[in-house]
């Protein structure tokens, strides 16, 4: 017996993995800790002097005071983000996924306690910056006097709202959920423009731009925001995988990619690959209302062999990816719109292609995306809606979808043009758009409150794709 549990801990951690736990030194103890694993919680369900918090701020105010030659000081940390994060590709979900890890890992020691997890925040349900996040002045070590966004302004629907996420929730492809993939041999920054998927063209970037300030730039952990934004983000990954049975791609090209520029909460330097970043969900942490352990979602607790063998099985499951793009529908011209002036423009779509392609994904591109908008403005679409302005909600019918920036201008994060992708299936289906010249309207929204620094959006290419998902799970 005792035999066969230590293989199922070999099998299951490894070295990286077992590393994660703290080296328990019985099955019993490591089964223990998994079952007991902190819980990260929604913070608007927290009182204000909820522990959690008060942790949060007293970690928060330790890593200010640490010393600039510690790595876990605070700009240190934020640094970290300016000088690696991956942006637009592959990366962008497993990258972040370390970063919140070994960060939780610095507060719990330096807050001193024992099982803090680090809490997100839903801005589906509650689009407003939490309220700890405001009040207090300089003596609150979660304000962030450069915020744009006040304790009143509440972020879009169309971006964040309960619709456009169960939509993106739903894709299937994992590079179009997460991002798109890069070759092994490409820096995690690679020189080409950054290819957003739907959680990071969406959300993700709407949210940086929203608040604002320190969160419209790569320096964005200054805001202590930024670590429960992508929090949430990371929450998203977690349902997408375990509640909702996506895949993850098996390409080696994402799962050995070892990422180096981390700590842990001593301040050593750490090693750690996408694949292991699989198993965080599983033994490091859990949350509130999804995925593997959570309270009332049907999911098991992660205290037997069978239930943490079956949750490990489930996070390392993975498929050959691919999108067969099988016909292109562009536009005839580049588009250019401008703040308060939408912009139509139309795509020419053989019926009789669209009728023999029936069962393709309708995906709607923008490639060559000017991308110099963080804090000006998000990205609206509608399909035949001529009379579509900043007022139409995304209830509309017409409503196509929404995208937004996330872009710092200098050095190698300024790849000048980003690519979006838009799934508009529904919308076609909605209007019984059959095939025939299709009109996409197009609205640029600005943040309120803004001093704005650019008013045109340009797009080189825009075009419909009929595309077929080739999802090959592994054996």
């Amino acid at each position: 017996m005792k035999q066969d549990r230590r293989e199922f801990l070999g099998t299951v951690l490894g070295g990286a993995g077992w590393a994660m736990l703290g080296s328990c030194a019985t099955f019993q103890s490591c089964q223990q800790a998994i079952a007991n694993r902190p819980v990260r919680r929604n913070i608007t369900t927290l009182a204000s002097n909820h522990p959690i918090i008060a942790a949060y701020k007293s970690a928060i105010t330790a890593m200010k005071a640490l010393p600039s030659s510690d790595p876990r000081n605070w700009t240190n940390q934020a640094r970290i983000h300016n000088d690696h994060c991956p942006h637009g590709n592959w990366l962008f979900l497993p990258w972040h996924r370390a970063y919140l890890l070994y960060f939780e890992r610095i507060c719990r020691q330096l807050s001193g306690m024992a099982d803090f997890a680090l809490p997100y925040w839903n801005w589906s349900l509650t689009p407003s910056v939490p309220a700890p996040f405001w009040g207090g002045g300089s003596s609150n070590p979660l304000f962030d006097s450069t915020r744009i966004a006040t304790a009143t302004s509440v972020a879009s629907s169309t971006n964040v709202g309960a619709t456009v996420l169960s939509s993106i929730l739903a894709e299937t492809n994992f590079e179009t959920f997460g991002s798109y993939s890069i070759g092994a041999s490409e820096p995690q920054r690679p020189t080409i423009p950054p290819k957003y998927g739907r959680l990071e063209g969406t959300p993700h970037n709407y949210i940086h731009g929203f608040v604002g300030g320190d969160m419209g730039a790569f320096m964005s952990p200054l805001d202590p925001i930024f670590w429960l934004h992508h929090n949430m983000i990371e929450r998203c990954w977690v349902q997408w995988n375990f509640d909702l049975n996506h895949l993850n791609t098996n390409d080696s090209a994402w799962l050995d990619r070892e990422f180096t520029e981390f700590c842990d909460e001593n301040g050593n330097p750490v090693r750690v690959t996408a694949r292991t970043a699989l198993l965080f969900p599983v033994f490091s942490y859990r949350y509130d209302d999804v995925g593997p352990g959570a309270a009332g979602t049907g999911a098991p607790a992660a205290d037997t062999k069978a239930a943490q063998d079956a949750s490990s099985r489930k996070a390392k499951a993975g498929a050959k990816v691919q999108l067969d793009v099988q016909r292109r529908f562009p536009t005839a011209q580049p588009l250019a719109v401008t703040i308060d002036k939408p912009t139509a423009v139309r795509i020419a779509v053989d019926p009789q292609v669209l009728r023999a392609t029936a069962g393709s994904r309708t995906l709607l591109a923008f490639d060559g995306a000017s991308m110099d908008h963080t804090e000006d403005f998000s990205v609206r679409v509608f399909v035949n809606k001529p009379d579509a302005t900043v007022d139409t909600p995304p209830e509309d019918p017409h409503f196509a979808g929404a995208f937004a920036f996330f872009q710092h201008t200098g050095g190698d994060h300024d790849h000048g043009t980003g690519n979006f992708v838009l799934d508009v299936g529904d919308v076609l289906k909605r209007l019984n758009i059959e095939g025939g010249t299709i009109e996409l309207n197009i609205v640029l929204v600005p943040y309120p409150g803004r001093q704005l620094r650019t008013r045109e959006l340009t797009v080189t290419t825009t075009e419909l794709r009929l595309a077929k998902d080739v999802i090959e799970p592994q054996q």
